[in-house]
């Protein structure tokens, strides 16, 4: 059943946000020049689950938008990157938990080959991202999945 104000409060979230973000980058990076962006989505971007569609609908229009705004900013030398974690040892974790049996919530961990991740999996990430070492990098969505999408 289609609910008009989750679909409206996840886009607005998850990718409303966002470009409200990088507008308001790239007009405060206009006068200094230069920085990067790094969007958190989610591997619900690039894989289809029941119950999940506007979320992951939401996530693979912030890997999109990642994109065009990477085109669009490069004039003002932003660049813009994305990351797609799999399931994180999180707060968002739990409340998958809570919502399932014990068998359920392990048979989705076991879906990740290295396990959970943990926040300073995604952290690392981004750091990597938006330091000097990414320079050459803008419009990528990055997996960190621990190997999620491989299997």
């Amino acid at each position: 059943v289609f609910d008009r104000a989750g679909f409206d409060e996840t886009l607005h979230v998850n990718l409303g946000s966002a470009l409200a973000l990088a507008r308001g980058f790239r007009h405060r990076q206009s006068n200094s020049g230069g920085g990067a962006i790094v969007f958190i989505a989610s591997i619900a971007g690039f894989i289809g689950q029941p119950g999940n569609v506007v979320y992951a609908a939401s996530k693979a229009g912030l890997m999109s938008a990642t994109r065009g705004l990477a085109m669009e900013l490069l004039r003002d030398s932003i660049r813009v990157n994305c990351i797609a974690p799999a399931l994180i040892d999180s707060e968002m974790a739990d409340r998958s938990r809570a919502g399932m049996t014990q068998e359920q919530f392990d048979h989705m961990v076991a879906q990740h080959p290295m396990g959970l991740g943990k926040p300073e999996d995604v952290a690392n990430a981004v750091a990597f991202l938006i330091a000097d070492t990414a320079r050459w990098i803008t419009g990528e969505t990055l997996l960190v999945d621990g190997g999620y999408l491989a299997r």
